[in-house]
C-alpha cells in the first residue's frame, strides 16, 4: 500500500514506473481506489478496483 504525495500525481507515478520497464506483451493493470485519473498510460491501464471487482467495465 502505498500513500498519496501532496501533489497527488507521485503516487501514481512510483506505482506506474515498475510496470513501464517491464517490455513483453503481457496486459497490465494498475488497481486504485481513486476515481480520478482511470484509462490508460503507455498501455498500462488504471482500473478502480471497486469496478474491476464487480466487473465493471473500465473507462478507457
Amino acid at each position: 500500500m502505498t500513500m498519496p504525495d501532496h501533489d497527488g500525481k507521485g503516487h501514481l507515478e512510483r506505482e506506474m514506473r515498475p510496470l513501464k520497464g517491464v517490455k513483453d506483451n503481457y496486459h497490465k493493470t494498475v488497481l486504485t481506489l481513486d476515481r480520478f485519473g482511470m484509462g490508460s498510460d503507455e498501455g498500462i491501464g488504471v482500473v478502480n478496483v471497486i469496478d474491476w471487482l464487480l466487473g465493471r467495465p473500465s473507462k478507457r
